[in-house]
């Protein structure tokens, strides 16, 4: 049995929890069950999984946005420019899990990919 009770006493405690395990479908329930689920940064191992988190997050909460942080597909150091329309998706993204505005899902490879300095 999944200690729901537990992790939900955790982020009361704490306000951060750590959960693995979970297939996706059982995560994206747990994630949209919680008491504010537009503070949640989720983070995937690759994008694949955070594309079918996504959708069954978006499942879960019907009407709400739920954001994705989507890696760069030109690396720094390419002579590939940025799709443009890709780097405002990310930004977007960023803006919506700094204000709590939607939740956002993250795969590992967005996560550590530089975006824009904060200033």
């Amino acid at each position: 049995m999944f200690p729901v009770t537990e992790i939900l006493e955790d982020l009361k405690q704490h306000g951060v929890s750590s959960i693995s395990g979970l297939g996706l479908p059982a995560a994206a329930c747990l994630a949209a069950s919680l008491p504010d689920p537009n503070r949640l940064v989720i983070v995937t191992p690759d994008e694949e999984s955070a594309d079918t988190l996504r959708e069954d997050l978006s499942f879960f909460l019907p009407g709400q946005n739920v954001g994705a942080l989507s890696p760069e597909e030109a690396l720094p150091y390419e002579r590939m420019l940025p799709d443009i329309e890709r780097s405002s998706l990310r930004i977007s993204a960023l803006l919506a899990a700094g204000s709590g505005a939607a939740p956002v899902i993250i795969p590992c490879t967005a996560l550590l990919q530089p975006t824009i300095p904060p200033d």
